[in-house]
């Protein structure tokens, strides 16, 4: 049932949309033969009625179906942005079977599903679920909604009303992994109650929490981080090199420049893959010719498709440093220069 599998055949021989819900369902109830991937496509934006005769056979559906199916749909939904998995989504929150509702949550937050309905829904789950793992990944899944807050995209008594309870969730005696998710999860909000528990956190011998602080600071677009950000990127730890290398980014912070490019030649290599995504963020004399000489040497199919969107990405983040150029005056500028002991804040 992998999605990789599909060829142009597959389609041809039978697209989606000419699927009959009833040969939908006989297929999930199948136990003798393997759910054909093309199927998958058919519960791409289910119609009510559709979605309604599905969930009155879903208990009937073999558990490991029910769990490789949401693990499908998932990596379907990340592959393309069009397929929207939000129906079955929701169904699975539902189900007795906790590895369904964590794939539930998965599948939702793949199809990009914004709904303001889903943050009560989540919140409940972070609050009263009884697994740990589905706690944390709708945790996670709420990041979305308090950024949509923070860039007023969200009403502003849901926000608020979110970041008291995941608040709460800081201070309750929970999994940890939920209060490290949720933690993250504050990391763009603005209360002033959220520096206070990254910065507990960070300082927290723990090297997961120390990860989770410094995932939070990237997502905070505060540059008052970089002390704590800095030091990190030399970190014994290839998980805190790799965190740190990503807040750099995230932060544009100048002064990462240098150790960032160290770190390009990482021999681990998440480490290697957010220092340089990170540098494409942040730009400057020297990276895109380290970039290229990275995709020059890539062999590897999705290490090049990364480097080619790193080097879009580079081109984005060296117009945007053009276009505000136009806005400040030449004291400005002045400072600016002075500021960057590189001298490199432009590439030529």
């Amino acid at each position: 049932m992998n999605p990789e599998d599909l060829t142009l055949d597959d389609f041809e021989k039978e697209l989606p949309p000419s699927i009959a819900i009833e040969a939908l369902i006989e297929a999930l109830l199948d136990e003798e033969h393997i759910f054909p991937a093309r199927y998958l496509y058919r519960l791409s934006d289910l119609p009510p009625e559709d979605l309604r005769a599905i969930g009155e056979i879903w208990p009937r559906v073999a558990l490991e179906r029910r769990r490789g199916l949401l693990d499908d749909l998932q990596a379907l939904a990340e592959r393309d942005l069009l397929l929207s998995f939000e129906g079955i989504g929701r169904l699975a929150l539902e189900d007795a079977d906790p590895v369904v509702r964590f794939g539930g949550v998965q599948a939702l937050t793949a199809s990009e599903c914004t709904a303001p309905d889903l943050v009560e829904i989540y919140l409940a789950l972070v609050e009263n679920d009884p697994d740990a793992n589905v706690q944390a990944v709708a945790a996670e899944a709420l990041s979305a909604f308090v950024y949509a807050g923070e860039v007023d995209k969200l009403p502003a008594a849901l926000l608020t009303t979110l970041e008291e309870r995941l608040l709460a969730v800081m201070q309750k005696e929970t999994h940890p992994e939920v209060r490290r998710r949720t933690l993250e999860a504050l990391g763009f909000s603005s209360r002033p109650e959220v520096p206070g528990l990254i910065l507990e956190a960070i300082q927290n011998p723990a090297e997961d929490w120390q990860a989770s602080a410094l995932f939070a600071m990237g997502r905070s677009a505060d540059e008052a981080w970089e002390p704590h950000v800095l030091p990190m990127l030399s970190s014994a730890s290839p998980v805190l090199r790799a965190e740190a290398a990503r807040a750099a980014g995230e932060l544009e912070l100048k002064k990462a420049r240098r150790l960032l490019m160290d770190l390009t030649e990482d021999r681990d290599p998440e480490v290697r893959s957010a220092a340089l995504w990170s540098l494409s963020q942040i730009g400057g004399r020297g990276v895109r010719e380290v970039l290229r000489a990275n995709l020059e040497a890539a062999v590897d199919d999705e290490e090049i498709r990364f480097l080619e969107d790193a080097l879009d990405n580079l081109t984005f983040t060296e117009g945007g440093d053009v276009f505000n150029l136009l806005d400040i005056s030449a004291e400005e500028l002045a400072d600016l220069m002075a500021a960057d002991d590189e001298d490199d804040w432009l590439t030529p």
